[in-house]
């Protein structure tokens, strides 16, 4: 605990890690704080400034008021001291810290996940179990040491300290990796998840599988991380495949019904077997419980191979209690508001057109209420069935940097305008259409002009005026007149005396 450390309203003070040390506070102005007076031995009276009384002796309203003050240092101290303060303390600490467990695919993280599943007061509070794909790969292993060795060498050289820190490090990132190495050979992930999600399943509390290639450093900073080994700073191996499967067969093997998916796979991956994962051959029974997820995120880049393609596609399809959906590609290209003068946005390949046209044309549910499209292409006729589908379900509609291909906005933004009558949100920006170009089927994105970005709708009569004027967006010759002209407009002028 920090001592002296400055809160709001209270000040803690000699507090300790043993048992038998004398928990205190000094309490400032408590009833200014808290608005009511402080009870003290059964006299309702205010306590004068700086007042010093022992924390033991302080009513349970009280401390739990305090407990909501307090960071979760703080709050492992006061699970160190008597019971009643014990359970107060524990019961704050689990709702601030344990709701989002992050976790390496190493023995010792999963082994820590399935331990705190497990207990009784910290098991409960479990909304959220994120594991990371990213793995410390040999290949990495072998350029870190270099890059030491290579540091030894500068002139100047580097300092005793500098050495020894930077070694440090290098055995922080091999002993991650040893360890990464042990499990995925030993088979034991499957049982170590499957611990961690018998125990969810038996709280009968709803929780968000999150699987991507973040390291720690990215993540909220209230999450609990369970694995000491993080502090190497290379760029992390994708293992995907080897991440979401043993997933799968933990749910399979325990019937955990998530209310929640979100995968993240935004890095290459240079061993092609990880770009992906199969459900091809997995039995249809297992796959019947991904009909609990009622909210889907796929941020899946353009490196994704066909079986992942494929395997996104038919979890969407099991998903028949869907009412979330998110979807982003990652051509972050499409994004206008980053273009410089001039810019020639990246071609689309029909190959990027079609893993979107295959996932989101595999979505079943009837009840679909929220949809986010994001740095995606989208063809005209899978993006027009799936606002149909859900016409009288949807209220929450969120397109931004999608290229179109095949039609036009404005017949998209006519369908949603003549039937998406429950739509009370809606947001839009940096939408582009396809022209397609003679080589090889690819398609040059021509963005709208920016007065079509419109801001956020909110209300059916703001989306109705949104609606309105997006109706009218320019087609596709429209855009490509309006490219010649800014070319023509954009061309270099000789200067004066050329």
């Amino acid at each position: 605990m920090n001592k002296g450390k400055q809160y709001d309203y209270l000040m803690l003070g000699h507090c300790k890690y043993s048992r038998r040390a004398p928990i205190t506070l000094r309490i400032a102005s408590l009833e200014t704080s808290i608005g009511h007076p402080v009870h003290v031995s059964g006299k309702n009276r205010i306590m004068p400034q700086h007042s010093m009384l022992r924390l033991d002796t302080i009513p349970g309203e009280i401390i739990d008021v305090i407990c909501d003050e307090l960071g979760k240092k703080d709050l492992k101290t006061l699970r160190l001291s008597n019971k009643r303060i014990s359970s107060v303390a524990t019961t704050h600490l689990a709702k601030a810290y344990m709701f989002n467990l992050c976790s390496l695919m190493t023995r010792r993280s999963l082994e820590k996940l399935a331990e705190i599943c497990a207990h009784p007061d910290f098991g409960p509070h479990v909304r959220k179990v994120h594991l990371s794909s990213g793995r410390v790969h040999p290949r990495e292993m072998r350029a870190l040491i270099e890059r030491v060795e290579d540091m030894q060498r500068r002139i100047p050289p580097p300092t005793s300290a500098q050495v020894k820190r930077a070694k440090a490090k290098m055995q922080d990132a091999m002993n991650r990796s040893s360890k990464e190495y042990e499990l995925e050979t030993s088979g034991d992930a499957v049982t170590l998840l499957a611990q961690a999600f018998a125990s969810l399943r038996g709280y009968q509390t709803p929780v968000i599988l999150d699987i991507s290639d973040f390291e720690v450093p990215r993540w909220d900073p209230v999450t609990l991380f369970l694995d000491k080994y993080n502090h190497f700073h290379g760029e992390p191996e994708l293992c995907f495949k080897s991440t979401m499967e043993p997933c799968l067969e933990a749910i399979f093997r325990t019937k955990m019904r998530f209310a929640e998916l979100e995968l993240t796979v935004d890095a290459f991956s240079i061993d092609p077997d990880e770009r992906g994962f199969d459900t091809q051959e997995m039995n249809l029974e297992d796959l019947e419980l991904l009909s609990s997820l009622n909210s889907i995120s796929f941020d899946l880049v353009n490196t994704f191979d066909e079986a992942g393609t494929r395997s996104a596609g038919h979890v969407l399809s099991y998903a028949r209690s869907l009412e979330s959906l998110t979807y982003r590609q990652g051509c972050d290209d499409l994004d206008a508001t980053e273009w410089p003068p001039l810019h020639q946005p990246q071609s689309i390949t029909n190959r990027q057109f079609g893993i979107a046209d295959t996932i989101l044309s595999s979505v079943k549910s009837t009840g679909l209420k929220s949809l986010w499209l994001e740095y995606t292409p989208i063809s005209f006729q899978t993006l027009v069935d799936l606002l149909e589908k859900h016409a009288d379900t949807l209220t929450s509609l969120y397109i931004s940097s999608v290229c179109l291909r095949d039609g036009s906005w404005a017949e998209v933004f006519s369908k949603i305008k003549k039937n998406g009558r429950f739509v009370i949100e809606l947001d839009t920006g940096n939408l582009s259409q396809a022209r397609s170009e003679l080589r090889g089927g690819d398609y040059q994105p021509l963005s709208l002009p920016r007065e079509w970005t419109l801001d956020p709708s909110s209300g059916r009569s703001e989306v109705e005026e949104s609606l309105h004027k997006l109706t009218n967006a320019p087609s596709l010759e429209v855009l490509n007149m309006i490219e010649r002209r800014e070319l023509a407009q954009g061309q270099d002028i000789p200067e004066l005396g050329s």
